[in-house]
């Protein structure tokens, strides 16, 4: 006789499972499937790393001080304007990499956390990290072995009158 029987798993996911044999066979099964695939991807998802201005391995804030070197000079060129006026504000950016240089942008891409409160200066900033790309390849101490690596920079940029950026020493 065959049977018709649903599981309800982790209280979302319903597989319907039609034959014979033991509910616990079929739940074994299903388990096993689901283990594996979240196995599967956890190994898939790169390794992120969070640096901040207070970040202290050498290796973390030499990458990190070249990054804002790339954004500062992109800024000096296209400082953020509106209306033929210069925009002035402050706000809290992240900044995902990938490990040749390159935006991360699985999960977005880069984003302000913290608004300036003006949305024009606040595109304006996204515009100018954009274009300070490449920011070229991680150096071998800031890759792992076996997996691909994405470096999260998380920092505070200020627009002022002097018509520079500035890169906080806290993001906090």
């Amino acid at each position: 006789m065959k049977a018709i029987v649903k599981l309800l798993l982790a209280g979302s996911f319903v597989m319907t499972v039609v034959g014979c044999g033991s509910l616990d066979v079929y739940k074994e099964r299903l388990e096993d499937s689901i283990g594996q695939r979240y196995i599967d991807d956890k190994l898939r998802k790169p390794m992120k790393i969070q640096i901040t201005p207070g970040t202290r391995e050498i290796a973390y804030t030499s990458y990190y001080h070249h990054v804002m070197e790339k954004i500062q000079d992109s800024a000096n060129i296209n400082f953020p304007q509106h209306d033929g006026k210069d925009l002035y504000g402050e706000m809290v950016m992240y900044i995902p990499i990938y490990h040749d240089g390159t935006i991360y942008e699985k999960d977005g891409g880069p984003r302000v956390v913290h608004s300036s409160g003006n949305p024009v200066l606040d595109r304006a900033a996204l515009s100018i990290v954009r274009r300070s790309l490449p920011f070229g390849p991680f150096s071998q101490l800031l890759r792992s072995p076996d997996k691909e690596d994405v470096l999260e920079i998380v920092t505070r940029f200020k627009f002022d009158n002097t018509h520079t950026i500035a890169v906080h020493q806290s993001a906090q």
